[in-house]
């Protein structure tokens, strides 16, 4: 918020004219209450008593000042005593005592001083000036022997009239000035009523002193219509104002209990009013907010969009929703939905602008977590669509560099340049597998784990890893749930963590390791937002290194994204913690600032049995030789003759098909056994799912081994799962092929694995 200095006199929101016009009114007001005082100060001691007395009357009516319900007018009893100094005692003597009422209101109910001078300054203007010509009209009125009993409270009444009039329309002037509004759009909506209470108290004050000079009973009949028509008039105003207050109250019970802010404007943007709601989104209270610009809470980046759209605004437009943000009391961006529209008066001219504003911070939170969520799912499409490309493409460039380094003398300079080939086709096997385990389409191996047994199975890498500089802490929760998950995947996403911690405390640190059971209730737990109702297992990294601010805290989930310096990190390490970690069916958070290190919080789904499906994915001993028939079903051409020169070398026949259609053609023809179908899983038309459940009934005695660049989710999709079944993930080198060859070959457990069946 702005802050303003404070001075004695704030006119900061007056234009000129305004300010020449108050100026002259209050010097004015100063020279008539100057000229009051002396008068009064010249009087005989009696005559200052009375003074005294009624001026200490009018005080003590005004304690309670009325504030007429719809309008900016204040009614006092105070008035009849101003009116009674006139009587008595004179122009002077009113001046005095309107000055000593009017000043005492102001200070107790303002808290500007334009208005603490300025009210009692115009009062002394409009009372000594009707005051003065309420005297010259007694004196003329005596003078011709007319001063009787109606006469002398026709005059009073004449007199207060006159000085509602020059009371009223000083008022009025000088909020039109401030304003800039039409001067009778004041003064009708303010005080063209209230020269009744004018009335009244001129016809008390002039009963008042009838009585005091032993006038007898005609004094109150004199005044009796007057009385009556005061009395009716009052009853119906007051009973309509009485109504029209009570449903204003509920307007106010609605208003300050509803949770959008509701503001007004006035036309040069200053608060007027503003519900009690503006603390709970701001921090501000409704009190420290008045008298304030609107514009000064709005964050320093929207001020110039909420500019343009408070010209619309005040040029007669109305806005519709608009998104924007506040600053708060302590200096936080809350996101707010406003709606804008102007103020019009009752002759249908605008005199302000009117608003509500929402909290949409919550809201705005969850639509960035939902396109972050959307954001990295589709990075991760990608992600698993280039690696399964890759892989096809590194399998034979892996493939026949090993080929080629087998057939080249070691130390030539062929042999070197087809050596970094093979080293570059390796380094590029380890991104795609980094790909796709930040997409979540690996090929995970699950299984039932204590991850304490996890961590501490990795606990004498990690002190090798993070250096001696760095402290490791682990602290083991016991009776720890059991987690289904790929060891090995686990076990990169801890390594992944404390590597990254490292690096984040170049000049050594805590590193702290823990593990913990925690439980959703079906309530939720707001300290958990993204979990569901269930039990996890619970595993941090925490480490006391730089930290992180929000918006680097945003992205680092991200591949490719770094801040490390170049060369000196590929951007995937967390980005491959992420996508192991959803896989797994868990979640993973962070909660770091700068300066106060980092702390990476995984959540896995606790499951009870403690079974273990068996894998045939394990790399068994060098491969023998074999003399077997193997049919090469790889709808790929470079990798179909890959795999059947490797195979072909090995002592195997081999034999090839493009395409399923052609595989089984070739199951259908062919004369002799075939030992062994190697089948990629996603070819065009039919699949290595689908041929393998069709050949099943024509060779139920031949084996089957599925090799696939694709990914968990894409095989998984039409209810494939490959537990239990042989597969070779690609890319893989001829060593890995031959091995796994000799292994399914050589398995007695299985002898059909087509179509998800094991014998």
């Amino acid at each position: 918020m702005e802050n303003k200095r404070r001075v004695l006199i704030d006119m900061s929101d007056y234009h000129a004219a305004a300010r020449a016009y108050w100026r002259t009114a209050v010097m004015a007001g100063l020279v008539i209450t100057a000229w009051a005082v002396g008068r009064v100060a010249l009087m005989d001691h009696s005559a200052q008593l009375t003074v005294a007395g009624l001026t200490l009357l009018a005080l003590v009516a005004s304690l309670k000042p009325t504030q007429v319900p719809g309008t900016q007018v204040v009614i006092t009893p105070g008035d009849v005593f101003v009116f009674l100094a006139a009587v008595i005692q004179g122009p002077a003597a009113a001046t005095f005592v309107a000055v000593a009422e009017a000043s005492f209101v102001s200070y107790r109910n303002s808290r500007r001083w334009t208005s603490r001078l300025g009210g009692p300054a115009l009062m002394a203007v409009a009372i000594s000036v009707s005051a003065c010509l309420f005297d010259l009209s007694q004196s003329w009125l005596r003078d011709r022997g007319a001063l009787g009993n109606a006469t002398f409270l026709a005059a009073v009444l004449a007199f207060s009239a006159v000085y509602f009039l020059l009371n009223s329309m000083l008022l009025a002037a000088h909020q039109s000035l401030k304003r800039r509004t039409p001067f009778l759009s004041h003064w009708k909506a303010n005080y063209s009523w209230a020269s009744l209470t004018y009335l009244a108290s001129a016809a008390t004050a002039g009963l008042v002193h009838l009585a005091m000079q032993q006038i007898g009973i005609g004094a109150l009949l004199a005044a009796a219509p007057l009385i009556a028509v005061s009395y009716t008039t009052f009853h119906l105003y007051f009973k309509r104002a009485e109504e029209r207050l009570e449903a204003g109250e509920r307007i106010h019970l609605i208003v300050n209990n509803t949770s959008d802010v509701i503001f007004a404007f006035d036309l040069d943007g200053w608060i007027t009013y503003v519900n009690p709601a503006i603390e709970t989104i701001s921090g501000y209270s409704a009190t420290e907010m008045a008298n304030q610009r609107f514009l000064s809470i709005v964050h320093p980046g929207d001020r110039a969009r909420l500019s343009d759209v408070w010209q619309k605004l005040i040029g007669g437009q109305r806005c519709a929703e608009g998104e924007f943000r506040l600053e708060t009391k302590d200096r936080r961006p809350k996101w707010c939905s406003g709606s804008w529209g102007p103020i019009h008066d009752e002759r249908g001219r605008q005199i302000g602008v009117q608003g509500h504003l929402s909290d949409i911070t919550e809201q705005k939170t969850l639509q960035a977590q939902l396109f972050h969520s959307q954001k990295m799912e589709a990075i991760g499409r990608l992600a698993g669509g280039v690696a399964h490309d890759f892989n096809n493409l590194l399998t034979a460039i892996i493939g026949y560099s090993e080929i080629s380094l087998a057939d080249l003398k070691k130390g030539s300079p062929a042999y070197d340049r087809v050596e970094q080939v093979l080293r570059a086709g390796e380094r590029a096997q380890s991104l795609t597998r980094q790909l796709l385990a930040f997409s979540r389409r690996q090929i995970l191996l699950p299984a039932v784990l204590d991850l304490n047994t996890v961590v501490d199975n990795v606990n004498k890498l990690l002190r090798r890893l993070i250096g001696e500089d760095t402290e490791l802490i682990v602290i083991f929760s016991p009776g720890l749930w059991l987690v289904k998950a790929d060891p090995g995947q686990i076990e990169q996403v801890i390594v992944n963590l404390a590597v990254n911690a490292r690096d984040a405390m170049p000049n050594g640190g805590k590193l702290v390791i823990q593990t913990a059971n925690v439980r959703i209730p079906e309530s939720g737990d707001p300290a958990h937002p993204g979990l569901k109702p269930g039990d996890y297992v619970m595993f941090s990294v925490t480490d006391s290194g730089s930290g992180m601010d929000a918006a680097t805290a945003s992205r680092i989930f991200e591949p490719f994204f770094t801040t490390k310096e170049m060369g000196k990190g590929t951007g995937l390490g967390l980005s491959t913690v992420y996508g192991i970690v959803k896989q797994s069916g868990g979640e993973i958070t962070v909660k770091t600032e700068v300066g106060n290190g980092a702390a990476f919080k995984i959540y896995l789904p606790r499951v009870e049995s403690e079974t273990n499906e068996l894998s045939h994915d394990e790399s068994g001993s060098p491969a023998n030789p074999g003399t077997e028939t193997i049919l090469v079903v790889e709808d790929d051409e470079i990798l179909l003759d890959l795999v059947t020169y490797v195979l072909t070398n090995s002592g195997y026949n081999a034999l090839q098909a493009p395409n399923g259609t052609e595989a089984l053609s070739q199951c259908e023809r062919y004369e002799g056994a075939i030992h062994l179908m190697i089948t990629d899983l996603v070819m065009p038309r039919l699949s290595g799912r689908e041929l393998a459940d069709r050949v099943a009934s024509i060779r139920p005695e031949m084996k089957v081994l599925f090799m696939s660049g694709y990914t968990d989710d894409v095989l998984g999709s039409n209810g494939f799962s490959l537990a239990g079944k042989p597969f070779l993930q690609k890319p893989f080198t001829p060593e890995q092929l031959s091995t796994k060859v000799r292994e399914v070959l050589d398995y007695v457990g299985h002898t059909r694995t087509a179509g998800g069946r094991s014998q």
